[in-house]
């Protein structure tokens, strides 16, 4: 019977995204069902005895309370530091000084797509670094998306290679590649150097050559005449050159205190943001003054606000949803179905 409920809220919930309701309502409402369905069937409960508020119809609430403290305390706040950078840079024009350098230089490639090739292999490289895919997505957004898209690549080509840069999930500092070298009983260096690079060098170059045929053909396909232009705003001044430096200082700051170079000292993508932002107000003060810095700085605030109501609320609805579908004991009955096939990886 919860099997039957569990299937038909799954399908209503894709159902009702396929009809452009809004997701985050959705998954909501699909796993505060299947949670109160897990109470009423005793399939198990929103918390654990420990944390609950004492009503296990409250417990819903508190729950989705909880995951949403937990999440923008960590996941949420990269994804709104680094959207609020974005944004920041593309505002002052720095976005646009990074392009119109990098797209001199690419553009002698003549093969847009080639250099879109390449850009995934740079940005799984980066995946060793920046071990959060939501992170490292909105980085390649503000630096490699722009110059895609000046260089001839479709939009969504550019943003198809960009979702695929952290597919591998590479590097010591991934959480996954821990817990797989913890279950190998070896150190975690010796499986990403031994086991992961050997496979992960191959996996690369196929994703990369497989980009290179399918975006292009896509592309012709579609054949879509789209605007190049990348958030270029009429009364915008043009920005010094040297402006270009300023996207990419996160990434060397990730780069440089990292345990390939100076693990010494540590940084994280949310101090490297806030840290590249102080440098980009201190350059917007000296070229503008000081009261147009401290009033453009809204615009990074109100980034952030966007990202928590458009990306963050998705996470946590999906967080919700999963967690419905364990309270009710549907992951369970897919796990037994899979030992009883003999598929155990035992």
């Amino acid at each position: 019977m919860t099997t039957l409920l569990s299937l038909v809220v799954i399908f209503a919930v894709g159902y009702l995204i396929v009809k452009r309701y809004n997701p985050q309502t959705t998954l909501f409402l699909g796993g505060m069902v299947l949670m109160a369905a897990g109470i009423m069937f005793n399939t198990g409960m929103p918390l654990p005895e420990s944390a609950s508020s004492g009503s296990a119809a409250l417990d819903i609430f508190t729950f989705v309370k909880q995951t949403t403290s937990k999440t923008v305390a960590g996941l949420g706040l990269i994804i709104m530091a680094v959207g609020g950078f974005a944004h920041y840079m593309d505002h002052i024009g720095a976005s646009r000084a990074l392009v119109n350098i990098a797209i001199k230089p690419l553009g002698y490639f003549k093969a847009p797509y080639l250099v879109m090739a390449l850009g995934y292999l740079i940005g799984q490289v980066l995946n060793i670094f920046i071990p959060s895919a939501s992170g490292l997505g909105l980085l390649l957004m503000v630096t490699l998306y722009p110059i895609l898209v000046r260089l001839g690549v479709s939009k969504m080509s550019a943003t198809a290679v960009i979702a695929t840069a952290a597919c591998l999930d590479l590097g010591p500092a991934s959480g996954n590649v821990n817990l797989a070298a913890r279950t190998a009983n070896m150190p975690v260096t010796e499986y990403f150097i031994t086991y992961q690079v050997p496979v992960a060098i191959a996996t690369m170059i196929t994703i990369a050559v497989l980009h290179l045929f399918v975006q292009r053909w896509f592309d012709q396909r579609e054949k879509v005449d789209e605007d190049t232009t990348i958030n270029a705003k009429e009364n915008a001044a043009n920005p010094p050159a040297w402006y270009a430096l300023l996207p990419i200082i996160p990434l060397a700051l990730i780069l440089l205190f990292s345990p390939m170079a100076f693990d010494a000292v540590k940084i994280d993508v949310v101090t490297s943001m806030l840290i590249s932002i102080a440098v980009a107000m201190v350059c917007e003060g000296v070229r503008r003054g000081p009261k147009d810095v401290f009033g453009d700085i809204l615009v990074y605030f109100d980034s952030m606000g966007r990202q928590f109501a458009r990306v963050v609320t998705l996470v946590i609805a999906g967080q919700t949803f999963a967690h419905g579908l364990k309270t009710i004991g549907l992951l369970d009955t897919v796990i037994e179905g899979a030992l009883a096939a003999s598929v155990s990886p035992s």
